[in-house]
């Protein structure tokens, strides 16, 4: 029976290493199958045979009866990563698996090492065996209707076409691991809509020049403030004229020019120039100051042989005076009204004339603009009727331009277009005279169905740090816009899904926005060796490995645990050489098993022809 032994042990051998020779060949057929996990035979040697029942020896009396397969281990250490063209293609760097959903959405959850995800017909994100990728969602996205027109901005998406329903986000900022069984499915519709949000504040920060510059003014005579008179026998004419009721002259001096403009029915221009003078004293000298109610001036005489008289002339008088210059800065910026369109907006600040002794004060307004028509400059053409409330026309210069109400429209000759006033708001700022802000009672302004905050900046407050100067300031000799901040965002269209280190997988918009509407998760096991292979590099939970977990940080929040990465694969993680290696010592191990039987077959052989 003993010699009988030599055939049972061979035999064990042989069905050991052969199942070590499968367990090789499996990893090597697998070497660059994505996230496949190698494995390892264990082997234990079979129960021991005493020689001598019940004797005693220092040594053993025990002999071996063969060997068997002990356990099949997997060896869950990281594979190498390559490097692909596609968003979701991922790979974790670390421990931890890709959660699973059975591909009819219900039933079975499965694990896995293999992130080769992509979007199917519905748009949910699947691996290649139509199974789907688990993770928290935001639940930010829901249905929403679109016009014709905007389901044409969309281009072309990931993965496919997807369903036509278009969807709207609401945009978050990040979006914080679930637990274990709050985790769904991963919905990424190709018809993503970022609506728009009003602009309600809208903040400047600028520096004014402070100086007061001294500069020649041509300023309109009011038509109350001279008299002509036409002596239509000898065609002339005499004007009497003063600046008494005109406004925006201040300081006016002997000898500033007076222009007076003279036009027939005909369209025949002339103009005739005069000079201040002072009324209380004839004789003052070019230059020296007058009172404006004492400021006169007149036309004596004027010849009016080349003038039309069968009707009244026209005239329009100005007077050039150095005043104090109405500087002027604009800022101008973009605003989103409720309805996704856009508004300019348009904030004028103007030096009031004449300024204080201290400090400056400046006039305030803002309107609000929307695009009107381009500005068109037409050629005269002689043979047309042009209604003068309608069009102004220069025959001189051979040109036709539209007539605009300043009070409804702005009109912008650089770039040729023209702005409708949709609302306009003015008041007033002060500042003193170290340049900080004072007092500014425009503060806001009406955008359509919104009211828009103006902040020119915090008036001055001792007990505020940096108030007065956080905002518009003035200083002397320089102007300059600092910037230009509004909030406010315009509509946006889908152009790509992105995914972060974070696990976040983000939706950008064609308007610069970005919003994660899901974060993929990654689970893990008390016991990784305790799970059960169920093909397709895939594994089911088990008694022994026990049930999924996250892992969680010092505040008791889900956390990855792990590192997660975009447009990578993991690769199998066999050795080829040491699996070769293997593959060879199997093989002559199971050549010298089999050469025990032989050898005991041989011996009975013997045995026998003794007998005989």
């Amino acid at each position: 029976m003993a010699m009988n032994q030599a055939f049972f042990t061979g035999v064990s051998g042989v069905k050991t290493m052969q199942y070590g020779i499968n367990v090789t060949s499996d990893n090597i057929a697998n070497v660059n199958t994505v996230g496949f996990k190698q494995s390892r035979t264990e082997f234990e040697s079979l129960f021991h045979k005493a020689l001598v029942t019940g004797a005693q020896s220092p040594t053993s009396d025990a002999i071996g009866v063969g060997s068997s397969v002990g356990a099949t281990t997997l060896d869950f250490n990281q594979g190498s990563f390559l490097s692909t063209d596609k968003t979701f293609d991922l790979a974790i760097g670390g421990n931890g698996f890709f959660g699973l959903q059975g591909a009819a959405g219900v039933g079975d959850y499965y694990y896995s090492r293999d992130g080769a995800f992509g979007k199917d017909s519905a748009d949910y994100l699947v691996n290649n065996s139509g199974e789907y990728l688990l993770g928290t969602l935001a639940n930010n996205i829901a249905e929403t209707t679109l016009t014709p027109e905007q389901m044409q901005q969309y281009g072309t998406y990931i993965d496919g076409s997807g369903t036509d329903q278009p969807y709207e986000i609401t945009p978050v900022n990040e979006i914080a691991l679930g637990e274990v069984g709050a985790q769904d499915k991963i919905f990424l519709p190709s018809f993503l809509y970022y609506p728009p949000t009003a602009t309600e504040n809208i903040a400047i920060k600028a520096v004014l020049d402070s100086d007061i510059i001294i500069e020649p003014v041509d300023i309109p005579i009011n038509s109350d403030d001279y008299v002509p008179t036409v002596d239509e026998s000898n065609k002339r004419l005499d004007i009497a004229g003063t600046i008494a009721t005109t406004q925006g002259v201040v300081q006016p001096k002997v000898g500033d020019l007076v222009s007076v403009q003279v036009t027939d029915s005909l369209g025949y221009t002339s103009s005739i120039n005069a000079y201040l003078s002072d009324s209380t004293n004839p004789s003052a000298i070019s230059g020296t100051p007058i009172a404006q109610e004492n400021a006169i001036w007149s036309v004596n005489n004027y010849s009016l042989l080349a003038f039309d008289l069968t009707t009244p002339l026209t005239y329009e008088a100005t007077v050039r005076s150095e005043q104090e210059s109405r500087t002027t800065s604009t800022f101008t910026t973009d605003a989103i009204n409720s309805d996704g369109t856009r508004s300019d907006i348009v904030v004028q600040l103007e030096k009031r004339v004449p300024q204080p002794a201290t400090g400056s004060q400046w006039d305030a307004t803002a309107n609000v603009t929307k695009f009107y028509e381009d500005y068109v400059v037409e050629p005269y053409d002689p043979t047309k009727t042009y209604d003068p409330a309608v069009y102004d026309v220069d025959v001189d210069a051979g040109t036709v331009t539209k007539i605009y109400d300043p009070a409804q429209y702005v009109v912008d000759k650089n770039s040729n277009k023209v702005y409708e006033i949709i609302s306009s708001q003015s008041g007033e700022v002060t500042f003193n005279a170290n340049g900080a802000l004072l007092t500014n009672t425009l503060t806001q302004i009406t955008n359509g169905d919104s009211t828009i905050t103006l902040n020119l900046g915090t008036p001055l407050d001792p007990t505020i740090p940096l108030s007065g100067y956080d905002g518009v300031i003035t200083r002397s000799g320089r102007s300059e816009t600092i910037g230009i901040d509004r909030d406010g965002v315009e509509e946006g269209f889908l152009t790509q899904y992105d995914m972060g280190n974070d696990g976040d997988i983000v939706a950008g918009f064609t308007n610069g926005k970005t919003s994660p509407v899901a974060k993929v998760a990654i689970y893990h096991f008390q016991n990784e060796q305790g799970l059960t292979q169920v093909g397709g590099q895939k594994f089911q939970v088990s008694s022994n490995s026990g049930a999924a977990i996250f892992y969680k940080d010092a505040n008791g929040n889900s956390i990855l645990g792990a590192e997660l990465r975009s447009r990578v694969l993991e690769t199998s993680n066999v050795d080829l050489s040491n699996a070769l290696t293997n593959l060879i010592i199997n093989q002559r191990a199971l050549d010298a098993n089999a050469k025990s039987i032989t050898t005991g077959d041989e011996l009975i052989q013997k045995a026998l022809q003794m007998g005989a």
